[in-house]
């Protein structure tokens, strides 16, 4: 259990489980399944997006994979998991690995997503990583890279939520991005994360956002 704390706070990792997306996020989007290009940048083990294809017909859901599912990970070992889920829905493994990618997309954002025919949505549950936290530990100083130049200023914030906001401003604005869902992991919103909303939300081409705050109920 303490190496498992431990990889969370290096990572800044809140897995997101299937039965919130089927409850919460699917009825939102499940009349538009063909009409977007399904994208997570902070994909974890897939759970935002895979279970799209329990609504694609069998014998579609290749070729719907490969056209409209593209996910990132930074850790290896989620990445695998999320191909074996993605093979768990019948969808061969090399081609999961195509379109399931590590990557850190906070440093290198997948230019080619903005190439393609369809306008993207974006499911994410961004991780969250504390300068305090960071600063403190070997493991995470690399991250403070991320604090450079436009983000300068925010060390209050979390590394991976104030780098999603120059996401937003630095590329939403050149980008198919058209709606966004995302999820955040606590009781109620912070003021950095209201004013992370504000960002987005000041973004013209975003005409839809929604966003999930867990309740958790008290021990």
């Amino acid at each position: 259990m303490a190496s498992l704390n431990k990889k969370r706070r290096t990572y800044g990792e809140h897995l997101t489980p299937v039965q919130i997306f089927k409850e919460f996020i699917l009825p939102e989007i499940k009349d538009n399944l063909y009409n977007y290009t399904w994208v997570d940048l902070f994909a974890g083990e897939g759970n935002l997006i895979l279970p799209i294809l329990e609504l694609i017909p069998e014998n579609e859901r290749v070729e719907f994979f490969k056209k409209h599912i593209f996910l990132f990970e930074i850790q290896k070992e989620l990445v695998e998991k999320a191909i074996q889920n993605a093979v768990k829905y019948g969808i061969p493994k090399g081609i999961a690995a195509q379109n399931i990618l590590q990557r850190d997309t906070i440093k290198n954002y997948p230019k080619f997503l903005l190439n393609l025919d369809l306008p993207i949505y974006h499911i994410t549950n961004p991780p969250y990583l504390y300068i305090g936290y960071i600063v403190k530990h070997k493991e995470t100083q690399k991250y403070l890279e991320y604090f450079q130049g436009i983000n300068e200023g925010y060390q209050d914030m979390t590394t991976y939520k104030y780098s999603n906001s120059e996401y937003t401003r630095k590329y939403l604005g050149l980008s198919q991005v058209k709606k966004l869902i995302q999820t955040f992991p606590w009781l109620k919103l912070t003021d950095e994360e209201r004013t992370y909303l504000k960002d987005l939300i000041k973004n013209k081409n975003v005409n839809e956002l929604i966003s999930f705050v867990e309740k958790k109920k008290a021990v």
